[in-house]
């Protein structure tokens, strides 16, 4: 994603990358990769870094990091919610009523 200059000429990021880049800061200074965090959770490395790049993250990954990292800032992490993949169900969708 492209940085954005603002009014200050100063460089800044979109804030999910501020969170990211803030975790790989945090990784280095505890000598944890992508690998080590990929295991915890039962992925591959590359799948971990896309997962920590998005806004959210499933519950059990987001839980087992903490549990292995306890120390690690909860913020620095994706939000952890579990969102069923594939078609939405039919019969299901939310019907407008006419006022």
């Amino acid at each position: 994603m492209e940085s954005i200059l603002d009014a200050n000429k100063t460089l800044s990021q979109p804030q999910g990358n501020i969170r990211v880049a803030d975790l790989r800061r945090w990784m280095y200074l505890h000598n944890v990769t992508f690998v080590d965090i990929g295991r915890v959770c039962g992925v591959t490395a590359s799948a971990m870094q896309i997962s920590v790049g998005k806004n959210r993250m499933p519950v059990r990954h987001h839980q087992a990091i903490l549990v292995a990292w306890p120390d690690l800032p909860v913020e620095l992490l994706p939000e952890p919610r579990d969102v069923l993949t594939g078609p939405k169900p039919k019969g299901l969708e939310i019907q407008e009523v006419a006022a």
